[in-house]
């Protein structure tokens, strides 16, 4: 299947501001759906990259796109066999409680996942786990009729990518610093840019690629991007950073009317009301430029 080569900023997209549709696109979706039942990595990616998907097709798509990431296939030689001894009991204790805690339903299949996932790699267990798990299995039918095992292998698949590199904090500070100098400032002055200081957002937006700090049409698209990146001529980390920076300049009004604790609570519940696929474009012309200085 070819796929015509368009420019990532130009190109159609799926509407995801509010509530996605895909009428106004059927022969990307007709594409889509026809590199799905080919099992075809190489157009899905590049299709997905451009556009997003539409909402109902991520169950299909995700477990592909996951499978089939560089970062993944990268991570593949230090997988080691199972062994679930190498779980202590009072870290599945842990997880337990965590699991129960933050999770309504499947806490059972969460839960053995997260096992199965930290026996199987090199992987250090985060609560963060729980609420990642707890988003695709439970949160808006995301997975909604996944098999048990292919919803184990993607989440697995999802923890290597996040995992692969460290969140790069001092790079999305500075690059604050030097694209919203007033924001920054304002941030500086309320003290809100200091993971030891309790600013849990900035692992949230970072290191977990969005997950509880963003509402849902917002993180899913930006999760499209990244499990459909296969040409990695930046870290995704660096394509992350960006979209932050996008949806911080989005919210600035807003943040600099209020103090360090509304500042908190405001960048852990990110208003729905922004157009992500302006983030998403936006944010790759800025990262483009920002290249070629």
């Amino acid at each position: 299947m070819f796929v015509k080569k368009l420019d990532p900023i130009q190109s159609p997209k799926f509407n995801h501001y509010i509530e996605p549709t895909v009428s106004d696109l059927p022969d990307i979706l007709d594409a889509i759906k026809l590199a799905l039942s080919r099992n075809d990595d190489n157009s899905l990616s590049a299709l997905v990259n451009l556009h997003g998907l539409p909402p109902a097709l991520r169950a299909e798509a995700w477990p592909l796109l996951l499978r089939n990431h560089p970062y993944v296939k990268m991570a593949a030689s230090s997988k080691h066999a199972s062994n679930m001894d190498s779980v202590s009991s009072s870290l599945e204790s842990r997880i337990k409680k965590d699991v129960s805690r933050y999770c309504s339903t499947n806490t059972d299949i969460i839960f053995s996942t997260i096992v199965k996932c930290i026996s199987e790699y090199d992987i250090k267990y985060s609560s963060a786990m729980v609420w990642v798990a707890d988003f695709l299995l439970n949160g808006d039918d995301i997975f909604n009729g996944i098999s048990i095992d292919l919803f184990t292998e993607s989440f697995c698949n999802l923890m290597l990518i996040m995992h692969h590199e460290p969140a790069n904090y001092s790079r999305f500070i500075g690059q604050l610093r030097s694209y919203m100098p007033e924001l920054n400032e304002h941030f500086a002055y309320e003290g809100v840019l200091g993971i030891a200081g309790g600013d849990m957002w900035l692992q949230w937006w970072l290191q977990w690629l969005g997950i509880r700090a963003m509402p849902t049409t917002l993180l899913c698209r930006l999760w499209d991007q990244y499990f459909s990146m296969r040409v990695m001529d930046c870290s995704l980390q660096e394509v992350h950073i960006f979209n932050c920076l996008i949806i911080m300049k989005e919210n600035t009004t807003a943040l600099l009317e209020l103090d360090q604790s509304e500042i908190r609570l405001y960048l852990s519940q990110v208003p729905q009301s922004i157009d992500m696929e302006a983030v998403v474009s936006e944010a790759t012309s800025l990262r483009q430029n920002h290249k070629a200085d």
